[in-house]
């Protein structure tokens, strides 16, 4: 029997779990990360998470045959080591030595996308694909590229940067530094945006009604919630959404052809009201549109399971 700890860590939660025979969470614990936000703290914590449920199914440190870590940031590979995570404000941890030190397993780190775009090729949406991209349209968005088995890293060990090619020359300033960055534009974040942008031009939106006049309160749901009303700018706001999303997607495909792209993030939970009219858009537009094969666009279907599970399974995706 083998298993394999998962880690997930985030800004607001840190989960672990014991993963059985690569796909089966068995036990879960999950940390505020907001209480250990000292990685010293954090490190301390998650090992006696590990310890408390390997205990509980009777099992020891020869027993497990991996840790993996997901974690948002610029990750080296090759050491385990998180180098910078603006997010949690952690620089130079060096996750493997830790845990190795600690409890004797080997323990692989790698970022947060690329973990949830592992454990998808695996036992979600990509499953039986021979190349999967995921996106994560989240407050930003992120990527990850699984081809045969392998995950894709660059250089420098970043990830695939989806969100940071540029759709929109001189458009939004993004964090990175450059301007009209994919993310923010389709992005939540970048949703939101545009949903305020259009209720500035529309004084009479609907919008402004179910966000009690204040245009801070906006969701990603308001534009959504509105136009199934019947909402002008509702609707505007949403074709101009889908445009962006299909504009990068189509990106994407041109560049990787991977056999499928698998959305992920709150944004997909509106299902079909999102997805049609993005594949149509890109259908229309990707090079290989008059081809027998061309990628398909899912969604994804771990769920709350996706941190850890494709943490647990980041060492099938390592070439050594």
């Amino acid at each position: 029997m083998r298993y394999d700890f998962g880690i997930d860590i985030g800004g607001t939660n840190i989960d672990v779990g014991l993963v059985k025979e690569h796909e089966t969470v068995v036990s879960r614990r999950n940390i505020k990360t907001q209480q250990h936000i000292d990685p010293k703290s954090a490190i301390e914590v998650i090992t006696a998470s590990m310890i408390e449920q390997m205990d509980k199914f009777g099992l020891t440190s020869s027993d497990i045959s991996s840790i993996g870590i997901g974690i948002t940031g610029i990750i080296d590979h090759d050491k385990g080591i998180l180098q910078w995570s603006p997010n949690l404000v952690w620089k130079d941890l060096h996750f493997s030595e830790e845990f190795e030190g600690r409890l004797g397993i080997k323990t692989v780190v790698e970022n947060d996308a690329n973990a949830a775009a592992i454990g998808e090729f695996f036992l979600g949406a990509g499953r039986g694909a021979v190349s999967s991209i995921l996106v994560t349209l989240g407050t930003g968005i992120g990527g990850g590229f699984v081809n045969k088995g392998i995950l894709y890293k660059g250089i420098n060990g970043s990830e695939v940067e989806i969100g940071h090619m540029v759709i929109n020359k001189g458009g939004r300033e993004c964090h990175c530094g450059r301007k009209g960055c994919f993310e923010r534009y389709a992005s939540a974040s970048g949703l939101k945006i545009t949903i305020q942008e259009k209720m500035a031009e529309y004084e009479d939106s609907l919008m402004w009604t179910l966000e009690d006049g204040d245009a801070t309160k906006v969701s990603t749901h308001t534009a959504f919630d509105a136009a199934a009303l019947g909402d002008q700018a509702a609707k505007e706001a949403l074709e101009l959404y889908y445009d962006d999303l299909a504009l990068g997607l189509t990106n994407v495909i041109n560049i990787f052809q991977p056999d499928m792209v698998i959305l992920s993030g709150g944004l997909t939970n509106v299902g079909e009201e999102l997805m049609i009219p993005v594949r149509e858009r890109v259908a229309k537009e990707v090079y290989s549109k008059n081809t027998d094969k061309n990628a398909s666009i899912r969604v994804a279907t771990l769920g709350n399971d996706t941190g850890i599970l494709g943490a647990a399974n980041i060492i099938r995706a390592r070439e050594d």
